[in-house]
């Protein structure tokens, strides 16, 4: 059923423009076919669309390595890499465009769950946007350690060592040990925090 559904309004699926919910296939299920169908065979039939047209997680995973190539093709000084397990599964993803001021993790909730972790710069309009950004299992110090290698590895070594550099976080103990670890010949090296009322300390 859900796949006949993800057939039936594959179009839906494939548009940039909007996000075509569960809800509104619900809706046109009974609209166009005079079916009624709950919310959770809405949700069902939406995942399947959404496959239909993009592929499986599994599949877009194995994109990464053409992606990454384009990335560091079209914007010079781009910096991406891979890990895997030691079975040969996706671990890690990195990607760099240039410096950052401000790190943090968030969870992901797609199928695969996993990490995202982020740092941001300030542009001249005082718009904030990501610089780096990187997939991992957790929040944890392996992780982190491993981000920040990466991150002053694109950066540079002139980078980590400069007297300016500023390193914002949420009191994450795992990126302020990676922080410190990386920065040890710093004679600035330092932590600053960033409260709920955006101060910084």
């Amino acid at each position: 059923m859900a796949r006949t559904m993800a057939a039936l309004f594959r179009k839906n699926f494939a548009r940039c423009d909007v996000v075509y919910s569960p809800r509104q296939l619900c809706e046109d299920m009974k609209r166009e076919h005079g079916i009624i169908i709950t919310y959770k065979q809405g949700l069902t039939g939406c995942k399947w669309g959404i496959e239909l047209v993009r592929g499986s997680p599994d599949e877009l995973y194995q994109h990464l390595v053409s992606y990454s190539y384009i990335l560091v093709k079209h914007n010079p000084g781009t910096k991406t890499a891979i890990e895997t397990d030691t079975k040969g599964g996706f671990l890690y993803y990195f990607f760099a465009l240039g410096p950052a001021f401000a790190v943090d993790g968030t969870h992901l909730s797609g199928e695969r769950k996993g990490t995202l972790l982020s740092a941001i710069g300030y542009d001249a309009n005082e718009k904030m946007y990501p610089i780096v950004f990187a997939i991992v299992d957790s929040e944890n110090g392996d992780s982190c350690l491993w981000f920040m290698q990466k991150l002053f590895d694109a950066l540079g070594r002139e980078y980590s060592m400069n007297e300016d550099l500023v390193v914002c976080s949420d009191r994450s103990q795992s990126f302020e040990s990676a922080i410190a670890e990386k920065t040890p010949d710093n004679p600035f090296n330092g932590l600053h925090t960033v409260t709920a009322d955006g101060m910084v300390l």
